[in-house]
């Protein structure tokens, strides 16, 4: 009986060491697949110099894929900004949900 106990002990804990890792890999996962997306947006501005069709289509871009991206311009020829991009993580299991953001800018 207590090798049964010590057993099912031992279990719980693998499946919560498991599950954190999971947990832990997909968060990084996510992270990375923002981080190029949101380096690609930050390239593709320079490259246009700011065009706005390249403006609305990164926007229209990050929607799709369930971010939020945020381009506040300023200066005299409205050549520089501040690029913000927000998404969601939602944890497995315990659904909790928690808000990232990717900031920077652009000249």
């Amino acid at each position: 009986m207590k090798g049964m106990i010590s057993q099912c002990v031992l279990f719980f804990f693998l499946i919560l060491l498991m599950w954190t890792g999971i947990s832990y890999v997909a968060q990084n996962m996510q992270y990375g697949g923002a981080r190029d997306f949101y380096r690609a947006v930050l390239r593709q501005m320079e490259e246009s110099d700011f065009d706005e069709k390249v403006l609305d289509d990164c926007r229209k871009k990050a929607e799709q894929r369930g971010y939020r991206l945020q381009i506040r311009q300023y200066g005299e020829n409205r050549r520089d900004a501040r690029v913000t991009l927000v998404y969601d993580y939602v944890f497995p299991v315990t659904q909790q949900k928690k808000q990232y953001q990717l900031d920077g800018y652009v000249r």
